[in-house]
């Protein structure tokens, strides 16, 4: 066979290849972003007081909207009673910069904050790569304690999910439940006194979980079923643990286990690593300190 009919043969080839190819059917999307069939809307109001007897000419103020996309969520669109800018972060966090003009002495002004969502009814696995931390010890997880280790060589399983299931139980059954703590304390505190709010009781299963070699990682957000004004009140913290190249949420403080995980709505992943999510898991909005500023 001459040179120009091997040519003629490997492009004829390659034309079958691109054709069949072509008509295949395109699932990288579907992959990648999953399926979110029910959309939300999810509003929430600052109200901002100017506590002086000056004029204010400019004023603002930080808040999270919701992570831009996990496992069950996938942020459509959001609005704002003000200007505002969007950052987001490596991990899809998302923190909205909102400024204000001219607010009177001793006066107010109401910022109301509107985030369209849309909703999985199953976790959707994700083409996105994990990241190590979420094994590895950070502030408030306190993987590599002596004390970790050893509760949770007891949980071990013979299975990612049955070590997951039996760290679930010693939680949910060695912690009682207390109201709402206002400072961080992390995973060994909660282990050492035996109590816990729902940050507690994130961090000492996100700990056991790692000491267990499981990629887990702390969320903070809210927990509705339906579309809703947010109140700070409501505001919680619960985990996502890594099964079956699927992120799920385990809420043990609710003692739920992978369940109504369409309810759950993401503001923050608590990455250490990240500086938009550095600093207290409760914390969902702060000003400048030019004013007063509170969740309504």
């Amino acid at each position: 066979m001459s040179v120009l009919n091997r040519v003629v043969v490997v492009g004829v080839i390659l034309l079958i290849i691109g054709a069949a190819l072509w008509l295949l059917p395109d699932t990288k999307i579907e992959e990648v972003e999953g399926q979110y069939p029910t959309t939300r809307v999810i509003k929430y109001r600052f109200l901002v007081e100017n506590p002086t007897n000056k004029l204010l000419d400019r004023a603002s103020f930080w808040a999270y909207a919701p992570v831009k996309i996990t496992a069950q969520q996938k942020m459509l669109g959001v609005d704002v009673t003000s200007t505002y800018e969007i950052e987001t972060d490596a991990a899809g966090n998302q923190r909205l910069l909102i400024s204000l003009d001219n607010i009177p002495p001793f006066g107010s002004k109401t910022v109301v904050v509107n985030v369209e969502i849309a909703m999985a009814q199953e976790p959707n696995r994700l083409n996105k790569s994990i990241s190590e931390q979420y094994l590895k010890a950070a502030p408030y997880i306190e993987v590599d304690d002596p004390a970790i280790q050893r509760i949770a060589k007891t949980l071990k399983g013979d299975t990612v999910l049955a070590t997951l299931e039996k760290t679930f139980q010693w939680v949910t059954r060695h912690l009682e439940n207390v109201e709402y703590i206002k400072r961080d304390r992390g995973a060994l505190y909660a282990l050492q006194h035996r109590s816990a709010d729902c940050t507690g009781y994130m961090y000492l299963f996100t700990a056991l979980a790692r000491a267990n070699s499981i990629y887990a990682r702390p969320v903070a957000g809210f927990v509705y079923a339906e579309d809703t004004i947010a109140k700070s009140s409501d505001y919680h913290n619960w985990v996502e643990v890594y099964v079956d190249h699927v992120w799920r949420v385990v809420d043990p403080q609710k003692q739920r286990f992978m369940e109504n995980e369409n309810h759950y709505i993401a503001m923050r992943l608590l990455d250490s690593l990240n500086e938009q999510t550095a600093g207290s898991a409760q914390r969902l909005f702060r000003s400048d300190g030019a004013v007063q500023l509170a969740m309504k």
